[in-house]
């Protein structure tokens, strides 16, 4: 995924001064930046009051290319951040949540390939899980 020239621009004045003037927000630190950058990437970025601030959607119509190209095959996607479950739910709406439903049955589920398009965050898999 390639973001638009404008948006990578921002990006790298964010990473150099830490200040997104353009989205009014700010990393104290180089840590915080780091996770900063990290939503940027993803599309949205959390604000000092915890909201999030729309970006892009390059990732989002990345993930509908990705699914178009599994013609009908199920697909595992790995979320990081609620703004992006929240985004692909919005165009994803038969979408399955790992965890938020009974585990076990969502396992046999997407085991029998009943499951077309299953969203998890890596946290609730776990280690060496088998979905």
């Amino acid at each position: 995924m390639t973001l638009p020239e404008k948006n990578m621009q921002e990006y790298r004045r964010f990473e150099k001064t830490l200040v997104s003037e353009l989205y009014d927000i700010e990393a104290v630190n180089r840590g915080v930046l780091a996770c900063k950058l990290l939503q940027f990437s993803n599309g949205s970025m959390y604000d000092e009051d915890g909201r999030d601030v729309w970006i892009h959607d390059e990732k989002l119509e990345a993930l509908e290319n990705i699914i178009e190209e599994a013609n009908g095959a199920p697909v595992l996607v790995a979320y990081s951040f609620k703004f992006d479950l929240s985004c692909i739910r919005k165009v994803f709406k038969k979408a399955v949540v790992f965890g938020e439903t009974d585990v076990r049955r969502t396992k046999e589920r997407w085991n029998k390939g009943k499951i077309d398009l299953m969203l998890a965050h890596p946290n609730s898999i776990g280690h060496g899980q088998n979905v």
